[in-house]
């Protein structure tokens, strides 16, 4: 796994240790609200993440018009290795709990009606 996150560059790094903290896989907002400040441009988080699908270390589903990424346990557990070592963990996990707060009212109107499914995911 080193040999492989070692051929990455430093953005690439950057960004799939940032979405290590999603367990269960991510669309671009997502990783946008994590990636931030480094990457805050959403084409360039875009372009990072077509990057690291096309090097096998991100799986890109694409389902109802949505694309979600996810990573291999693996994968995931050895860039939030890297991501703890960095001393960005904490920055890191706070965007994500401020992303989905963020989420909050949007998810709960959907789970209460047709798109239940979409709001799960």
């Amino acid at each position: 796994m080193a040999w492989s996150f070692d051929l990455l560059d430093s953005a690439e790094k950057d960004l799939i240790e940032r979405c290590s903290v999603f367990a269960g896989g991510f669309d671009l907002a997502g990783a946008v609200a994590v990636a931030a400040p480094q990457h805050a441009d959403e084409f360039e988080v875009l372009d990072l993440l077509s990057a690291l699908v096309h090097k096998s270390l991100l799986v890109a589903t694409h389902a109802a018009g949505r694309t979600r990424y996810s990573m291999l346990e693996t994968i995931r557990q050895f860039a939030e290795d890297r991501l703890v070592d960095s001393g960005l963990a904490a920055e890191v996990r706070r965007a994500y709990v401020a992303y989905f707060a963020g989420r909050e009212a949007e998810l709960e109107r959907i789970w209460n009606g047709a798109r239940q499914r979409d709001a799960y995911d």
